[in-house]
Order: C-alpha cells, then structure tokens, then sequence
C-alpha cells in the first residue's frame, strides 16, 4: 500500500489494485484523475481541498474552474442524451400508433370499396370514391432506434 495524494478511496483507483491508506489534500491530484470523477465527487473533493491551512494558488484555482467546467458539460451532454433518447421512445410509440389506426382505416376502406362494387352502384361514383381514399395525404415512413 503506497500513500497517494488525496482522493476518494473508492471509483478513482478502482481500476488498479492500490489501496489508498493516507489522504493527501496538500496538492492536487492530476487533471487526467480529477476529470474522471462524478460531480458530486468533484464537490466533496473541493470541500476536502478547502479544509487544508494553505491557500489556493492561482494555478490550482484556474485548474479547478477548468475541470468544474469540463465536469458541469459531460454532466448536461449525458443529461440531454438521455432526455433525447426518451423522447425519441415516447415519439417513435406515438407514431407506431397512428400508423398502426392509419393502416386499419385504410384496410375498412378497401372493404368499403370492395361492398360497394359488389352492391351494384354506379361505376363512377366508386371509381370517384376509389380515388380519394387512394390519394390520403398521409405519407408513413417506418424507422427503428
């Protein structure tokens, strides 16, 4: 067990078998590790750093503002992706149903047509008939996710 200069003992170095035994908040760590962690583990270490007797250099605050900044972005980009992805699924459900009511209303008409033919009335106007319900403005386009 070596000691490393300050962090969480866990999620930072879950990747290697380090142990952390000593909390180090003299100096910060790395850009690469501070990015790395979650918002709220960003927090938590900030109120850890502040604690310390020293002050924050101007380059470590500069860092900070940096990192604080990078960690805020991933946080929306995953946010909106996920917000995307649902209202997609809401959308594509929503669709699925008009068409799935689209395609039923246009198989009655066919029957419709067909009773029509069958019961004798005039050619024309079946034709005429025929010809609206065969040129319905609605265009359908299947998709998938």
């Amino acid at each position: 067990m070596t000691k490393i200069a300050s962090a969480f003992d866990y999620k930072i170095y879950r990747l290697s078998d380090q142990k952390i035994i000593d909390v180090d908040y003299s100096r910060l760590l790395p850009e690469k590790i501070l990015t790395k962690m979650s918002k709220i583990e960003f927090r938590c270490y900030l109120k850890e750093v502040k604690k310390r007797e020293m002050p924050l250099s101007q380059q470590e605050i500069l860092l900070i503002k940096k990192i604080d900044k990078r960690i805020r972005n991933k946080e929306t980009v995953r946010k909106s992706k996920k917000r995307f992805k649902e209202d997609f699924i809401l959308e594509k459900g929503q669709y699925d149903t008009l068409y799935h009511k689209y395609q039923e209303v246009k198989q009655k008409n066919l029957e419709i047509i067909k009773i029509l033919e069958q019961c004798g009335h005039s050619k024309d106007a079946v034709c005429q008939l025929k010809d609206m319900m065969n040129n319905l403005n609605h265009n359908f386009v299947q998709f998938e996710i």
